[in-house]
C-alpha cells in the first residue's frame, strides 16, 4: 500500500469515527427504551425509501449501510428518533438536543443554478459545470465570511453548502424548535444575515448524513469542516441569534384594522381569489412565512407583467400596504429576482398549507390545472361576459360576417378601401368551422372527477377552461391558410366568445380513462360512460361495453350457475374464477390500503393441459366478453400496444409459450402498486402513460430466479395438478357465460356490500391467501343468491407452488428427457432407464443399458435412507444434455437449486463429484432383480400407463374408469396428453383395453 492509499484509508477511518461520535452526541439525551434511527434515500424515480435501525444497538449497521447506499444515492437521517418504524411526525419522539442550520450557499446565497432549467444562468454559475474541488473552495470561502453569534458544535460541508449543529445540554420539544424557526424566517425576510433554510424545523425532518457524498449534478464529497466540544442551553442560542438578526417580535395588535382591499386601476379586488386575500392578511399581521411571501410575489408579479414586462413598482406598493415591518430595499431586491424565473403562482393543489382553508370558498379549485391567477381571470370573465346577441352586434360593428354555407360557417371580414374617386368594399375570408357544440365533461382520471368544458369543432376538441391555450387553439383550428392571425386577433376573439356563448347548451357527458370498479362512488361501468378518445375504435373496448348492455333473463343466470358448478371439477378452474372475482375489486382494495399487494396470476405447464381454455371461459369471456386471448404481440415490442390495452382495470391476459422479457419487471411493480407511476420500467418499454391492469399469464414455461417476482405472483404449475376434463360443460357455457358477467356487473354494488363485511389481512405476507378468500366468499354469495352452494377450491395455490423453483423443474425435465433417449434394443423391444429402475429389463439388456449410461457419465443409485432412486450425473454427462439452452453451462451451478444436490459419491469404486436428483421413490419391499413379463407385449410407456389405469381402478373401486382421469395421472408423470392418447389406442388395438363411447376405459 503506497503512502497516498494509506492516507486515504486513515482519513476514511477518521471520518467514520467522527460521524459515529456525532450521532452519539446528538442523541445522548435519549432515554427511551425503544427508539429507531431513520435512514432515508431517494431511488431512481425520486421516491423516498426509508429503513429503520434500533438505536443505539444498531448504530454501526446504520453507518455501514448508509455508506453502502451512498455509493449510488444521496442519504439522509431523521433528526428525531422514532417510536416505531415509520417516518411520520406522529411516529417521532417530541424531544431533540440539537439546533441545526442548513445553508445552501451556492443556490440561496450566491445564485448558482441548473442551467438546463434556467438557460439565462451564466456559465460560471452553472451547477452542472461545478466540480467538487471548485464547489468546496467557494463554499468554504463564503462560510468563513459569515458571522455566527456562537461557535458551532459541528460544521459539515454538504456539496452545495454547509450544515451547522449546536448541541444542547438539554432536551427541547418541537414547540421550542418553532421559536427558533421564527428567528430564521425573520432573517430571511428582512436582514438576510444567515440565509438558512427555515423549513427544516419539524420533528420528521431529514438532513444529509454528515460526510456523505452529494450525488446531484457532479458528485461532491461530504467533509467535516469543524468540531468543537461546545454545548449550549436553548435560551442562550435563541437570545444570541435574536440579537444577531435584530429580531422584532411580530405581535398582533388587538386594535388592528380589518384588511380592506382598495380598488386599483389595473386590478379588481372583487375578483382576487380567497387564498391571495388570506395571504395578504397573514402578511399584514406578520404571520406570513417564506413560502407565503413567494406565493404572493408570484401572483402579483405575474399579474402586472403578463407580456414580458419588467415592472416591480406596482407589486411593491401592494407589499408596502400589506405589511407591518416593511423594508423597501430588501423587498424590491426580492421582487426583481422574480424576473429571472418568472414563475407562476402555485397551482391549487400545491398552494401553501396555511391557505388551504380559504380554498373552500373558491370556485376554481377543482378545475383542471387551476391556479389563483386563472381564478382571477375566470371570475372576471364570468362577471363581464356578454350574451351571444351582444357579441353578434359587436361583430357586425366590426364588419365581421358569420355566413353559413352547406353546413359550414365562414368568417368573413369586410372593410372599406378608399380609391381615387370612390370607395370599394373589400372582403376577406379569415376562417371557417363546422358543426360546433360544447360538452360539459365529467372526467374520471382514475383518482377523482375532473370537470372540463370542451368546444368541439372541425373534429377537434378545445379545452375552454384552459385560459392559456383555448383561444389560440381556436384560432389555429378555424384560421384560413396564409392569414396572419395577429391582424385579425380582435375579430377572432369576438367570434370565439360568440361561438362559446351560442352553442353552450349544457350538454353533459361522462368520460373515463378506464372502465372498472374504483370505489364506492367510482363505479365506472355501463353505457352512460364513454372512454378516452384513443379507445373509440378499440375492438376489445367495444366488446366490454357491449357486455354492460347484454340482456338476460334471471332463469338464464340460474341455469348458467348450475352448469358452472358442473364445470368446476378441479382446483385449477376454481382458482382462476376465485382470482377473477377478487380482481373486480383489485384497484379499490389497493387504493384504500385494504391490501398491500394484489399479486398477478401466472399459470404454467405443458401445452394441451387446458389452462388457456379455462382462462378464456372463466375470465376472458365472462368478464371481458372476449373470444381470444392476448399474445406477446401485446406484451412485447415498444410498450405502446400494452398502453393501448389499458381501457379497463381488470387483469390483462397474456397467453404465450414463454413470457416476453419486458413483462418480468412489469409483473413485479404491478403486484404492489395499483398502477405504475413514471417508474423505471416505463423507460425500458417506452410507455408514456401509467399501466393499471394486473396480469393473468398462461405460459408453457417461465423463469423464476428472481425472488421479488415469486413474491408478487401467484404461480400455479398445472403439471403438479390432477385435472378433470369437463369439455361438454365448457362447450355449453362458452357462448353464454358472458351473460353471467353482465349480471355481476349490473349488481356490482351488492358484491361490494358483501366485500365490506369480510375480514382479511392486508399485509403482503397474507395477500395471496386474502385474495382467494375474497374470491371464494363472493362466489358463495353469488351461488347462495340462487339457492345453490359453491364448492370452493380445496386449498390455496400459494401453499402448493410458489416455493418451488420453476427453473429447477424445467432443468430436471430436460435431463430426464435426454437420459430417456439412451436406449438398448433386445429382441425388437426398446428399453430405457425407467424400464431399468422398474426391474423390467432382461439381465443382458440391463447390463448393456447400464454400460451405455455410464459411458456418458450417467449412473443410478438407490438411496434407501432417503427413499429414492437417484440419478447421478458426472461432468462427462454435460456434453449429452441439452441444458445449455436453459443457460446452464456447468453442473456445479445447480447445487443451489431445490431439485438437485452436488457432492462426492462412490461411483465404480472411485470417489467422484456428481450432481444428483431424485428419479422416483423406492417402492416398499422393492426387490433387486429384473424380470420381464413378455406375455403382455407392451413397451415401457404402455406398461406405466396400464399401471396408472390399475391405480385408478383401485382408487375408484370400479372396473370402468374415466379416460380424462388416466390422462391427468399420466401428465403428472410428465407425459404429453397426445402421447398418452396414442398409447391408449395401441393397447385398445392389442385387446388390452376396452373403450366405451362415453370416454370410459376398462381393462379387458
Amino acid at each position: 500500500m503506497d503512502r497516498s492509499e494509506a492516507k486515504e484509508k486513515s482519513m476514511q477511518a477518521l471520518t467514520e469515527n467522527t460521524v459515529r461520535k456525532f450521532f452519539e452526541q446528538i442523541f445522548s439525551k435519549n432515554s427511551e427504551d425503544t427508539a429507531y434511527l431513520e435512514l432515508r434515500a431517494f431511488n431512481t424515480n425520486k421516491k423516498p425509501v426509508s429503513k429503520f435501525y434500533e438505536y443505539p444497538k444498531q448504530l454501526d449497521l446504520f453507518l455501514d449501510e448508509s455508506r453502502a447506499v451512498n455509493k449510488k444515492l444521496c442519504v439522509y437521517f431523521g433528526i428525531g428518533l422514532k417510536k416505531e418504524e415509520r417516518g411520520t411526525k406522529e411516529a417521532t419522539y417530541d424531544n431533540l438536543s440539537i439546533i441545526p442550520l442548513d445553508i445552501d450557499i451556492l443556490k440561496d446565497c450566491l445564485d448558482y443554478k441548473d442551467k438546463t432549467k434556467y438557460p439565462e444562468t451564466p456559465n460560471e454559475k452553472d451547477l452542472n459545470q461545478l466540480s467538487d474541488s471548485e464547489a468546496f473552495s467557494i463554499v468554504k470561502r463564503y462560510f468563513n465570511s459569515i458571522y455566527l453569534p456562537l461557535e458551532p458544535s459541528w460544521v459539515f460541508y454538504t456539496g452545495h453548502g454547509v450544515q451547522v449543529y449546536y448541541v444542547l445540554n438539554e432536551s427541547i420539544t418541537e414547540e421550542k424548535l418553532k421559536e427558533f424557526k421564527k428567528v430564521i424566517e425573520f432573517d430571511n425576510v428582512n436582514k438576510g444575515f444567515i440565509n438558512a433554510d427555515s423549513n427544516i424545523y419539524d420533528l420528521a425532518r431529514v438532513l444529509r448524513i454528515p460526510g456523505s457524498n452529494n450525488k446531484k449534478f457532479q458528485e461532491k464529497q461530504g467533509r467535516i469542516l469543524s468540531h468543537k466540544n461546545n454545548v449550549y442551553s436553548f435560551d442562550q442560542i435563541l437570545n444570541e441569534f435574536k440579537s444577531h438578526v435584530q429580531f422584532k417580535e411580530q405581535v398582533k395588535s388587538e386594535n388592528i384594522e380589518e384588511t380592506t382591499y382598495e380598488a386599483n386601476s389595473e386590478i379588481n379586488w372583487d375578483y382576487v381569489p380567497p387564498c391571495v386575500k388570506k395571504a395578504l392578511e397573514l402578511r399584514k399581521t406578520g404571520s406570513a412565512n417564506r413560502e407565503i411571501q413567494l406565493f404572493l410575489r408570484a401572483f402579483f408579479m405575474r399579474y402586472f407583467n403578463q407580456d414580458s414586462g419588467n415592472d416591480a413598482r406596482k407589486t411593491l406598493e401592494i407589499f408596502k400596504k400589506y405589511s407591518n415591518n416593511f423594508n423597501e430595499e430588501l423587498t424590491l431586491k426580492s421582487l426583481e429576482e422574480w424576473f429571472k424565473t418568472r414563475r407562476a403562482p402555485s397551482n391549487c393543489a400545491n398552494s401553501p398549507a396555511e391557505l388551504k382553508e380559504s380554498c373552500k370558498n373558491c370556485s376554481i379549485v377543482n378545475i383542471k390545472r387551476g391556479n389563483p391567477l386563472k381564478s382571477y381571470f375566470l371570475t372576471k370573465r364570468e362577471n363581464e361576459e356578454l350574451t351571444a346577441e351582444q357579441l353578434e352586434e359587436q361583430l357586425e360593428e366590426k364588419q365581421v360576417l358569420l355566413k353559413s354555407v352547406g353546413g359550414a360557417s365562414i368568417i368573413n371580414k369586410t372593410w372599406e378601401k378608399e380609391l381615387a374617386n370612390s370607395t370599394m368594399i373589400m372582403s376577406k375570408n379569415i376562417g371557417s368551422y363546422s358543426k360546433p357544440h360544447i360538452n360539459h365533461v365529467q372526467y374520471f382520471n382514475l383518482e377523482d372527477f375532473e370537470y372540463n368544458k370542451e368546444l368541439v369543432l372541425n373534429k377537434k376538441v378545445i379545452d375552454i377552461l384552459d385560459e392559456e391555450h383555448a383561444f389560440l387553439d381556436f384560432v389555429n383550428t378555424v384560421k384560413t391558410k396564409n392569414v396572419t392571425w395577429e391582424d385579425f386577433a380582435e375579430d377572432y376573439y369576438l367570434t370565439y366568445q360568440h361561438i362559446v356563448k351560442k352553442y353552450d347548451k349544457n350538454q353533459k357527458i361522462k368520460r373515463s380513462k378506464a372502465y372498472g370498479f374504483f370505489g364506492e362512488n367510482y363505479s365506472i361501468l355501463g353505457n352512460d360512460w364513454e372512454l378516452d378518445s384513443k379507445y373509440v375504435c378499440h375492438g376489445k373496448a367495444k366488446k366490454l361495453r357491449e357486455l354492460f348492455d347484454l340482456k338476460y333473463e334471471m332463469g338464464e343466470i340460474e341455469d348458467l350457475i348450475y352448469h358452472l358448478d358442473q364445470y368446476l371439477q378441479d382446483d385449477l378452474g376454481k382458482w382462476i374464477l376465485e382470482y377473477s372475482m377478487a380482481s373486480l375489486f383489485r384497484y379499490y382494495l389497493m387504493d384504500t390500503k385494504k391490501l398491500d399487494m394484489f399479486p398477478n396470476l401466472v399459470i404454467t405447464g405443458q401445452l394441451g393441459t387446458g389452462k388457456s381454455a379455462r382462462i378464456k371461459l372463466l375470465f376472458a369471456k365472462m368478464f371481458l366478453n372476449l373470444d381470444i386471448l392476448n399474445s406477446k404481440k401485446v406484451a412485447g415490442g415498444t410498450g405502446i400496444r400494452l398502453e393501448n390495452e389499458q381501457y379497463c382495470n381488470l387483469p390483462l391476459i397474456i397467453d404465450e409459450a414463454e413470457i416476453p422479457e419486458q413483462m418480468y419487471d412489469i409483473l413485479k411493480i404491478l403486484g404492489t402498486s395499483k398502477r405504475t407511476e413514471d417508474s423505471r420500467y416505463n423507460i425500458s418499454t417506452r410507455i408514456e402513460n401509467s399501466l393499471i391492469r394486473p396480469l393473468m399469464v398462461s405460459a408453457n414455461s417461465i423463469r423464476i430466479e428472481d425472488p421479488a417476482l415469486v413474491d408478487r405472483c401467484v404461480i400455479i404449475d398445472v403439471d403438479d395438478l390432477a385435472l378433470v376434463n369437463t369439455e361438454d360443460e365448457h362447450r355449453y357455457l362458452i357462448d353464454k357465460i358472458n351473460k353471467l358477467g353482465a349480471f355481476i356487473y349490473r349488481n356490482i354494488d351488492k358484491f361490494y356490500e358483501q366485500l365490506k363485511t369480510l375480514e382479511f389481512k392486508a399485509s403482503r405476507k397474507n395477500a395471496k391467501e386474502s385474495i382467494f378468500y375474497i374470491g371464494k366468499e363472493l362466489l358463495k354469495f353469488l351461488f347462495e343468491s340462487f339457492g345453490m352452494k359453491y364448492n370452493s377450491s380445496s386449498e390455496n395455490p400459494v401453499e402448493s407452488y410458489t416455493h418451488t423453483s420453476t427453473l429447477g423443474k424445467r432443468i430436471r425435465k430436460t435431463i430426464v428427457d435426454d437420459v430417456k433417449r439412451i436406449i438398448v434394443t433386445e429382441e425388437g423391444v426398446q428399453y430405457n432407464i425407467y424400464d431399468a429402475v422398474n426391474n423390467s429389463v432382461p439381465g443382458d439388456a440391463y447390463n448393456k443399458l447400464m454400460n451405455k449410461l455410464s459411458a456418458v457419465g450417467v449412473f443410478v443409485k438407490e438411496d434407501r435412507k432417503e427413499g429414492f432412486i437417484k440419478l447421478l450425473l458426472t461432468n462427462e454427462s454435460k456434453d449429452h444434455l441439452n441444458i445449455d439452452k436453459l443457460g446452464i453451462y456447468s453442473l456445479r451451478k445447480l447445487k443451489n437449486e431445490e431439485e438437485f444436490d452436488y457432492k462426492e459419491y462412490k461411483i465404480d469404486g472411485k470417489t467422484k463429484k456428481a450432481l444428483s436428483m431424485n428419479l422416483m421413490p423406492i417402492e416398499k419391499d422393492r426387490e433387486i432383480g429384473f424380470v420381464r413379463n413378455d406375455s403382455e407385449n407392451l413397451d415401457s410407456d404402455e406398461r406405466i400407463i396400464l399401471e396408472l389405469i390399475k391405480d385408478e381402478v383401485e382408487e375408484k373401486k370400479s372396473n370402468v374408469v374415466s379416460r380424462a382421469a388416466v390422462i391427468s395421472r399420466a401428465m403428472f408423470r410428465n407425459y404429453q396428453e397426445g402421447a398418452v392418447e396414442d398409447k391408449i389406442k395401441v393397447m385398445i388395438d392389442k385387446g388390452i383395453l376396452t373403450a366405451f363411447k362415453d370416454q370410459k376405459l376398462m381393462i379387458a
